[in-house]
């Protein structure tokens, strides 16, 4: 099999190569080794099974030409939800109802008073406006009504959101629990991190471990699997581009 690009090879030999399919259908037994694939199926299959897709055609009362007749004005699809009956204009608002809200409790909690939310947007504005006092952020500005035109793209947006989100995890670990911004101490080695989740990574990974992860090019052994991909990238690159093999 001929992999055109090293993104391709860096996604065929983590979820392809040897393996059995990973990702489930919610509402069929099929797997398919893509997150992508499986949207399609979903949109494909039950979107006409599991779902019902209608075309609801807008009505004027001012048609013209057959006297006095109703003109359609513009289609509007409507997608429904059979567990539970609600409908949606839109493929993708169903399909985040189905992924984070339908039959499931809240999964994004306030920092500050533990309340649950189905949307992380949602838990950011409670956050904002129910605890504006506690919210303290360095001088910038402290507002989480984040407008789509105040970013050049939906990235940056995001980056926005992490950002804030960031900031009020400390601010909480160092008022609740003493830990400070940078303060996430390895009780094994000593070493510090900014964040809780790149220490777990190296207690999980490199703290008392050789390197886990081995170059099928050179000998090199990685601690990290994005260490890997970019001595790959950087080293053989040529050898990833005639790389044949299934």
């Amino acid at each position: 099999m001929i992999l055109p690009t090293i993104l391709s090879l860096i996604r065929h030999v983590k979820f392809e190569c040897g393996k059995q399919p990973q990702f489930q259908c919610p509402h069929c037994p099929i797997r398919t080794t893509r997150n992508s694939t499986l949207k399609k199926h979903i949109g494909n299959r039950h979107f006409g099974g599991g779902y019902e897709k209608k075309i609801i055609a807008g009505h004027n009362g001012g048609g013209g030409g057959g006297g006095g007749g109703k003109s359609g004005g513009d289609s509007k699809i409507s997608t429904k939800n059979e567990e539970c009956g609600k409908k949606y204009s839109q493929s993708p608002t169903l399909w985040r109802h189905v992924k984070y809200e339908c039959g499931k409790g809240p999964q994004f909690h306030c920092p500050y008073c533990m309340k649950g939310f189905t949307r992380k947007f949602t838990m950011l504005k409670h956050a904002d406006k129910q605890h504006e006092k506690e919210y303290k952020d360095d001088g910038r500005t402290t507002s989480f009504d984040i407008k789509p035109e105040m970013f050049d793209n939906t990235q940056e947006r995001r980056n926005e959101i992490f950002r804030r989100q960031q900031v009020i995890r400390n601010q909480r670990l160092e008022s609740e629990f003493g830990i400070k911004p940078g303060g996430f101490k390895c009780t094994n080695c000593g070493k510090m991190y900014n964040q809780q989740a790149s220490l777990w990574r190296h207690s999980k990974y490199e703290c008392g471990k050789g390197p886990q992860f081995q170059c099928p090019y050179c000998a090199l052994k990685v601690t990290q699997k994005c260490y890997m991909r970019k001595h790959i990238l950087r080293r053989h690159a040529d050898k990833v581009f005639n790389y044949m093999t299934c």
